[in-house]
């Protein structure tokens, strides 16, 4: 099994020492540098994965196998995320092809709270970690040989062979 998730991921430059008291959003984004545009491949070590109780696939690290970090994108804090428009190209042939498509619509949102939630309930982050925010493709499935290609249109792409 093969799956690709087109996301945005962001670069920590800044550590925050774990703490029980709230990292409020102007702290949590000055320990962000830079975004890139990101590839998360997923995989499982369980052999019957779309029949397992959900919890086995958080046990099996939400399925995440790497991540692929393509071009940055040094200016991030203006952009219209709503308005992004992002690719997945397969072996030539376009799978998605859309404005926006995460979830949350915005991943500075996300961003902010997850590295709260790191400071007060895992220990805090470290410069050099990354942090992504979710799936703007969704999860595409695809064999082993193919070569994918995410892009975020005028921001920068990432490619991955399997």
């Amino acid at each position: 099994m093969i799956g690709v998730e087109v996301e945005i991921s962001f670069h920590v430059v800044r550590d925050i020492a774990a703490r029980s008291e709230p990292v409020g959003r102007n702290e949590a984004l000055a320990a962000v540098g830079d975004a890139f545009v990101g590839m998360e491949i997923v995989d499982t070590r369980l052999a019957n994965f779309k029949q397992v109780d959900p919890e086995w696939l958080l046990a099996d690290n939400q399925m995440n196998h790497a991540l692929v970090v393509g071009g940055s994108i040094r200016d991030w804090k203006g952009l219209d995320w709503a308005g992004l428009q992002v690719r997945l190209v397969v072996d030539g042939k376009t799978i998605v092809d859309q404005k926006g498509g995460l979830g949350a619509v915005d991943p500075v949102r996300p961003l902010a709270w997850m590295i709260d939630h790191a400071v007060r309930q895992r220990g805090g982050i470290r410069k050099g970690q990354a942090i992504t925010t979710g799936s703007w493709s969704g999860l595409r499935y695809f064999p082993p040989g193919a070569r994918a290609r995410g892009e975020f249109v005028g921001l920068g792409a990432v490619e991955a062979s399997f």
